[in-house]
């Protein structure tokens, strides 16, 4: 998924699918889509939709949602980048190890590699 637009991912998906032959219910279609989300994305959908989307069709739905709810709250101000259960940078004294990689929420701009196609 390129940056931040789950519509295009989604199009871009269903066209590879269909150019590779394959439809929404085979075995790894919808692995293959949650790989190519941002992995905030998917955390995000993990954690905010219970029970967790099953199906191909479901886990589109949501994660529209979640990127919507993302975007709102981005455009008036009250979007903060996930900390985890640490208080601020500021606050916790030297640096760990963890902290040095590099958050790849949505808010990322660094292109992702799409999916592969199958094998059939």
């Amino acid at each position: 998924m390129h940056g931040s637009d789950i519509d295009s991912y989604i199009a871009e998906f269903d066209r590879l699918i269909d150019e590779a032959g394959y439809n929404r219910f085979d075995i790894g279609v919808l692995q293959k889509f949650k790989e190519g989300l941002q992995p905030s994305l998917v955390r995000e959908v993990l954690t905010h939709v219970t029970p967790a989307p099953a199906t191909l069709a479901a886990w589109k739905q949501k994660a529209r949602e979640r990127q919507t709810v993302y975007k709102e709250l981005k455009n008036a101000g009250l979007h903060q980048k996930s900390t985890g259960d640490r208080p601020p940078h500021s606050r916790r004294g030297p640096r760990s190890l963890g902290s040095t990689l590099p958050d790849a929420g949505p808010e990322s701009r660094q292109p992702r590699i799409p999916p592969p196609v199958l094998p059939r």
